[in-house]
Formats: C-alpha cells, structure tokens, sequence
C-alpha cells in the first residue's frame, strides 16, 4: 500500500511540472561575445502579446539580479525599423575602420530605441531609462553594445542599474527573430491550451 501511494505522489508530482513546462515557452540564447538573454513572451489583457528579453547576473554582492527589455507585438515593426538602422550604421562604421586601420575607438551611434519598455527586477516602478547604442571597436573587431540603465531616483532612495549587451555581424538583428519566435510560440501553446479546455464543455 506504501508503494501504491509513493507512486501516485510521484505522477502527480512530475505531471504539474511537465503541464507547467508545455504551457510556457522560453529559450535562451548567446552572443559571440558571451552576453547570455532569456526570450519569452506573455499574453497581455488587451489580446497582444509582449516579448520580454532578460539577461541575468550577479551583482558585487553575489546576489541574482535581472535587466530586460519589453517588445509588444504591436511595436515589433517599428523596433525592426530602429534595430535596421543600427546595423546600417554598424556596417558602415565597420568598413570605415577596417579601411582606415583602427583599432580602438568607442563611438554612440545616433539612433534612437523608442519602441521598447526596459526594467529591472530590483525596481519596481524606475523613473530612469535609458538605453545607448554604441559602436566599438576592440583590437579592430567591431561591436556593438546596448548600453541599458534603468534607475529610482527618490529623495529617499537612488538605484541605478547599467548594463551592457555586446553584439556582432547580424546578432542585432538576430535578437529581433529571437523575440518574434518567443511570441509565435507563447501563441502556439496558448492556442493548444484553449483548444484543449475548449474539449470540456
């Protein structure tokens, strides 16, 4: 009887996390230069769905601390536009300092990213954000960095938080097709999970 019972609580043990598991889509992806992002994306109330990018770290005290970016579905063309612009100029920055042999320069590439929400796990409403776009070169290889803040600034209380995300060649732009999957995806399961209690009736 003992057995019987271990074995029911290990099925329903196992089973919520694997339902849990099939009900959210996630996926983690590396840059050349080792900035690690999680993609996910949730249904908002109004029907549209957001897709979040989150990178993870430790901070000088060893503690987990999370930057992200939000892209909903209905600013995905507009950020294609902004991230479209940046790899124009990355390209012909690139060109422009493997032509000239340079070998170190640090240089803000003048666009602008209007169509995300930025936050930090530490913060829960930040008044500060702001996110730069620079071009660098390192040893003559070209890069690209996201340089992300997001801050509290109370006359109690001032957090700030700045990170950067360092890519190369087209992973710009890769990071976009790595959002819009997280969304197609989130969407697929949602769907297969309505159409299941859609059974029930």
């Amino acid at each position: 009887m003992k057995r019987k019972m271990l074995v029911l609580v290990g099925i329903f043990l196992v089973i919520p996390m694997w339902m849990f598991a099939q009900n959210k889509y996630e996926h983690q992806a590396n840059t050349k230069f080792g900035t690690s992002l999680k993609f996910s994306s949730y249904k908002g109330n109004n029907g549209y769905y957001t897709a979040t990018v989150v990178q993870y770290y430790y901070d000088t005290d060893n503690k987990v601390q999370c930057i992200s970016i939000s892209i909903n579905e209905l600013n995905i063309f507009k950020f294609e536009k902004e991230l479209l612009s940046i790899q124009d100029y990355y390209k012909k920055w690139s060109l422009t300092a493997k032509n000239n042999n340079v070998v170190d320069i640090e240089k803000e590439i003048p666009v602008q990213i209007t169509s995300i929400d930025l936050s930090h796990c530490a913060i829960g409403h930040p008044n500060e954000k702001n996110i730069k776009v620079i071009f660098k070169v390192m040893s003559s290889r070209p890069i690209c960095i996201l340089r992300i803040t997001v801050g509290l600034n109370l006359s109690t209380s001032n957090k700030h938080y700045t990170r950067e995300w360092w890519f190369c060649d087209d992973e710009i732009l890769a990071m976009l097709d790595q959002a819009g999957v997280s969304i197609w995806k989130q969407r697929e399961l949602d769907n297969k999970k309505q159409n299941t209690l859609d059974l029930f009736k």
